[in-house]
């Protein structure tokens, strides 16, 4: 689910692969509180991941992360795994590892819990001022689609690959800071090369994407005039632009 929102087909997605009895494992670790047709994103996938690392919207002081299901029989097999495959006190059904989460992550992620719906509330008054700022200023910007409403983990906006390095130039000069979620395509990759290059070629839609995708600053608590010093470097690229 890039970005925490998903794919417009997901319900299609799921209805094909329990037909052909494959699971379909969705990879949540950006979608904390992300609903989809009014209910939390995790609730009809058969399994699901979701990430606690600190940059998520519930993040902990480290890494962690958990595991969602309905299936009982599936949270069983995954406590099993996660706690080095063991079935009873000495006794271990497979082969598993040691990824359960620390008390420590646990406490903190516990407290921050309790302050969870505020700080997605505080990050989408924040989305909606980009939603209604940035296309007056020239920024393209990306929306969730259809029936999903956002957690405010990330926005998503385009510039061309020939004006997207001059943004930047001007948002670092202002020291602001600005990311490119993510930087390149899947073929760049160097374990991928040899296969996705091989199949499709130097030229990809993907590879222009990524070039093009700019993320602002987007945080819980955003103050009005650290949002307007985004909103006045953005002006200040069109005054030269000119």
């Amino acid at each position: 689910h890039l970005y925490g929102w998903g794919s417009s087909r997901l319900e299609d997605f799921r209805k094909l692969c329990k037909s052909k009895g494959v699971p379909l494992l969705e990879d949540g670790a950006q979608c904390f509180g992300v609903k989809f047709k009014g209910a939390s994103i995790y609730k009809e996938a058969l399994i699901s991941t979701t990430s606690f690392y600190p940059a998520k919207v519930l993040g902990g002081a480290g890494d962690g992360g958990a595991v969602f299901t309905n299936d009982e029989t599936l949270a069983n097999k995954v406590k099993m795994l996660a706690n080095h495959g063991r079935i009873s006190h000495y006794a271990y059904g497979d082969v598993g590892w040691n990824s359960r989460l620390d008390t420590l992550q646990a406490a903190f992620l516990n407290l921050n819990l309790k302050h969870l719906e505020v700080r997605i509330a505080s990050r989408l008054k924040s989305v909606q001022k980009y939603y209604d700022i940035l296309p007056n200023l020239g920024i393209q910007v990306i929306h969730p689609p259809k029936d999903y409403e956002e957690n405010g983990y990330c926005n998503v906006t385009l510039s061309t690959p020939e004006e997207r390095p001059m943004i930047q130039e001007v948002l670092k000069e202002k020291e602001i800071g600005f990311g490119n979620i993510y930087p390149g395509a899947m073929s760049d990759q160097p374990g991928a090369k040899p296969y996705i290059k091989g199949k499709f070629g130097e030229k990809h839609i993907t590879g222009r994407i990524c070039s093009s995708v700019l993320n602002y600053p987007l945080f819980p608590y955003m103050k009005e005039e650290e949002l307007e010093e985004v909103f006045s470097a953005i002006r200040a690229f069109n005054s030269r632009k000119k």
